[in-house]
């Protein structure tokens, strides 16, 4: 027994020598032989560093099968139910790939009803947009219903008294501080709508204060229009006479400059209102809205 102990020892410990290897082989060791047996199996199949993976990761091997010990011997008890940790790591890797698809999933869906509810939100903004511009549509059409009912009874008054008193503005036209304004709803040149305000026994507006210059804003809203204003044939003058230098102005900053840059010819010799409100010189012969205005005791 003796001998065969030692070839084991001498088996496991490979071909090193150990000072002392005598005394190895006790009656103490004999039970254990067979572990030893395959100590010395798993140290051939994985190299001579296979005892050093406690303290060497790189040189962890697979998992000893379990070997009940002799007995009357105290040794390890059998693994627990489900095996060596490697064979749970699949089945982990399995279960984390299935957390991250359901995680995935559920941030695309909830990205879904983000982007959904954001286009509801956009809708119902455009609606209430939109809402509010045909109560303020409609709004305005009244006022201009009433204006023109107003005028309507005026001039029946004035036929049913020979005209001796004309005192209101025709349909269509809208009176303030005592003048009556015609707001187009199409563009022409400047010299175009001049001329059209004239065959009405009219002018292009003369602006001459604040309340009137938001009183046309007002009804022509934030669009180019034309105004009676020009220095085609000189300096800037009012179509009516109106004292220029004396009068109110709302121009742009730096305006009027006469800029030549639009590559239509000549300078800017007429002006408007521009969409936020204040004057600008512009070519004449661009297509604007225009406002005509008259005296109330003008109008026929």
């Amino acid at each position: 027994m003796t001998g065969s102990c030692h070839e084991v020892a001498a088996e496991v410990q490979g071909p090193r020598k150990r000072s002392g290897g005598s005394k190895v082989c006790t009656s103490e060791i004999t039970p254990f032989l067979p572990h030893l047996r395959l100590l010395r199996s798993y140290r051939v199949a994985h190299g001579p560093h296979f005892f050093m993976a406690a303290s060497h990761p790189v040189a962890l091997a697979p998992p000893l099968p379990w070997i009940p010990p002799p007995p009357g011997v105290r040794g390890p008890q059998p693994p627990a139910a489900g095996g060596c940790l490697c064979d749970r790591i699949p089945k982990l890797a399995t279960a984390g790939r299935s957390a991250v698809s359901k995680a995935e999933s559920q941030q695309l869906h909830w990205g879904s009803v983000g982007r959904k509810m954001r286009l509801l939100e956009s809708q119902l903004e455009k609606q209430q947009q939109d809402l509010s511009e045909d109560h303020s549509s409609l709004l305005l059409h009244v006022k201009q219903l009433v204006s023109d009912l107003r005028s309507l009874s005026c001039q029946m008054a004035a036929l049913q008294g020979n005209g001796s008193e004309r005192t209101c503005c025709p349909i269509n036209w809208v009176e303030f501080e005592g003048s009556c304004y015609w707001f187009s709803s199409s563009s022409r040149s400047w010299i175009e709508a001049d001329k059209y305000c004239q065959l009405e026994n009219a002018h292009l507006v003369v602006v001459t204060s604040w309340d009137e210059q938001r009183f046309v804003q007002r009804h022509m809203g934030p669009i180019n229009t034309w105004i009676g204003l020009t220095d085609q044939n000189g300096p800037w003058r009012w179509v009516d006479g109106t004292n220029y230098e004396a009068s109110f102005k709302n121009w742009k900053p730096e305006q009027p400059d006469n800029w030549y840059g639009h590559g239509l010819g000549g300078g800017e010799d007429c002006a408007h209102i521009t969409t936020d409100g204040p004057w600008n010189d512009d070519v004449c012969r661009r297509p604007y809205r225009w406002v005509c205005e008259t005296e109330l005791d003008k109008t026929r």
